[in-house]
């Protein structure tokens, strides 16, 4: 077997079907991406709010729930298609992607 530097042909990786294309850390990512800002809102309620009952909260569980779920449903197409994203920046770019629809749906439905 000849071992020159003509025969080399390139790094040995990991099956990338199996290792780099796994839904379910991308999913994971996408409600971390979530949680951060519902576990900075919450911080926020408890220390810096002027209401001590909530009052004047309006939050939308719609709103949030579609966010979310369609977060997790576009993070299984975007981990298949990209190829070299890490899970965090799949989770990060259906976070985005979904929050900005369901802007755009609950702003033409007119129910935000």
């Amino acid at each position: 077997m000849d071992k020159g530097i003509g025969t080399w042909d390139g790094p040995r990786h990991r099956d990338p079907a199996s290792a780099e294309r796994r839904v379910l850390p991308a999913m994971m990512a996408t409600a971390g991406w979530y949680l951060v800002p519902a576990f900075l809102f919450v911080l926020w309620f408890l220390f810096f709010s002027r209401t001590s009952t909530g009052a004047g909260i309006h939050l939308k569980p719609a709103v949030v729930l579609t966010a979310v779920g369609l977060g997790l449903v576009l993070a299984v197409p975007l981990r298949m298609m990209t190829r070299g994203w890490q899970a965090m920046t799949v989770g990060f770019a259906a976070s985005v992607i979904s929050a900005g629809l369901t802007t755009i749906l609950f702003t033409g439905v007119g129910t935000t």
